[in-house]
């Protein structure tokens, strides 16, 4: 059975320092990439939308993208997310997980740590 995917894009703990106009186009072409393979997913930005338990139910692979303003906030809730629902597979993405491989790699509720470019991780190998 295919798994279903939700890709996070999380907010800062503080949203008023940060402004953020644009649209997080990293995880948007992760997600029309999966679509064109008929992987079943969705895209929450936390920014416009709250992340809640029914959200995080329906799914068997979370994907956080991950970078120096929701670094914080992601790794707290994919914390919780493991603790509540241990059976999900957690993937950390992102600037931050290529910059600072390690440190994402030794949290035990982190199951994947991508640290190449999607653009390099995602080709088809056709």
């Amino acid at each position: 059975m295919p798994k279903r995917v939700l890709l996070i894009y999380q907010s800062p703990i503080v949203k008023k320092f940060y402004l953020n106009f644009a649209p997080p186009l990293g995880v948007l072409s992760i997600s029309s990439y999966l679509s064109s393979k008929d992987i079943e997913n969705r895209v929450v930005d936390c920014f416009i939308e709250n992340l809640s338990n029914s959200d995080i139910k329906d799914y068997d692979v979370l994907g956080f993208s991950v970078n120096i303003s929701n670094v914080t906030n992601s790794l707290h809730c994919a914390a919780e997310i493991k603790r509540k629902f241990p059976q999900k597979q957690i993937v950390f993405g992102g600037p931050q997980c290529t910059e600072y491989t390690r440190y994402f790699i030794e949290k035990d509720f982190i199951d994947v740590a991508i640290i190449v470019s999607t653009s390099c991780s995602t080709r088809d190998k056709h």
